[in-house]
């Protein structure tokens, strides 16, 4: 029987984590679905700054827009987030904390701009509580400054064809 994969992500800016999903989405087949807020960021860096650190403080849900996705108990989910002050961000939680991953394979990514913070791991620990069971993440870092990748292409590459031997 062949297991139903779903690669999910949540990309703000430049597009790095779609790319990451993207990969992966090509290396192992299945859906590609991004997660989207109902309410989209300020496209003003400062204010975009300050809202996310406020969501992060208070440990804000944001509502998000519903996904066309009914996971199959054999699933294997891959979830990608930037990280956002060493955090996930907060759409991914959102949807994390709405699913029920019982006895489904989850596989954690992230990408960050030099600190991957405990993305990583706050991701397994709420994937774990919501019943998955969960294989090791990976983080992938990149510049700041206009999206430019410092994780080159082949560690990308790399990453996304070694998943279907993991699954």
């Amino acid at each position: 029987m062949k297991r139903q994969i779903v690669v999910l992500y949540y990309s703000y800016t430049y597009g790095n984590t779609r790319k990451v999903a993207e990969a992966a989405q090509k290396a192992l087949g299945g859906q590609l679905l991004q997660i989207e807020t109902v309410t989209p960021y300020p496209s003003d860096p400062s204010t975009m700054d300050k809202q996310v650190r406020a969501e992060l403080r208070k440990g804000t849900l944001p509502a998000i827009k519903p996904l066309n996705l009914t996971l199959e108990p054999n699933a294997v989910v891959l979830l990608g987030t930037p990280t956002w002050w060493f955090k996930m961000a907060p759409a991914v939680r959102t949807w994390l904390t709405s699913i029920d991953l019982s006895g489904r394979t989850f596989i954690p990514f992230s990408t960050h701009a030099g600190w991957p913070g405990s993305v990583i791991e706050d991701l397994s620990a709420l994937a774990k509580e919501k019943g998955a069971n969960v294989l090791p993440g990976k983080a992938f870092r990149f510049t700041d400054e206009g999206g430019q990748q410092v994780t080159d292409e082949a560690a990308i590459q790399s990453w996304a064809q070694s998943l279907p031997k993991r699954i």
